[in-house]
């Protein structure tokens, strides 16, 4: 008898623990397969010497570079496909670069290096 109970309740627990895992793990594929609009939009060439370009900038209406210490660099309007964006003027270091949609939003932020 106990051993029928244990079976029972051991059991129940793994299915259970199989159902919760299971849309869980839907969770995260839905989740992983929706990729945002920050994940798409690359900044290449990383590092960078005189230039830098972005891919999938269809949403994209600003670039703002920003050194390490906060300070705002470059800004850069009218964002286009294969488009060239100048730093060659910059110094050696490490940036950040804000990509900002509209109504000012900042989709997301990347670092550069600039050697």
């Amino acid at each position: 008898m106990k051993q029928t109970l244990l079976f029972l309740f051991l059991l129940c627990g793994s299915v259970m623990l199989y159902s919760q895992s299971s849309n869980s793990f839907n969770e995260r594929y839905k989740l992983l397969s929706q990729k945002s609009t920050a994940d798409l939009i690359q900044i290449f060439p990383n590092p960078a010497t005189d230039y830098i370009q972005l891919s999938n900038s269809e949403e994209v209406k600003k670039i703002v570079i920003i050194n390490m210490v906060g300070r705002t660099l470059r800004v850069f309007e009218a964002i286009e496909d294969q488009k060239l964006y100048r730093i060659g003027d910059l110094p050696r270091g490490m940036y950040l670069v804000q990509i900002i949609g509209d109504k000012n939003k900042i989709i997301t932020t990347k670092r550069v290096k600039k050697q």
